[in-house]
């Protein structure tokens, strides 16, 4: 990712183009949760003796519908 980022960089240098930055703020990104979601533990990331807990979701994902 960085690197995509450094030749795309590196060609605006290159050509003299202007850059803009913008910063783009979503409403649902991080929104409380009027419903209680649970999670199951992902694969890879299980705590050891713990695999039967699951997580309670308390803020929103991307996409979550």
């Amino acid at each position: 990712m960085l690197a995509i980022v450094r030749i795309i960089l590196s060609t605006i240098a290159q050509h003299k183009w202007k850059v803009y930055e913008t910063d783009v703020k979503y409403a649902f990104v991080n929104v409380r949760i009027p419903k209680e979601v649970f999670l199951e533990q992902p694969s890879g990331f299980e705590v050891p003796g713990q695999k039967h807990k699951v997580y309670i979701l308390k803020k929103s994902l991307y996409g979550l519908k």
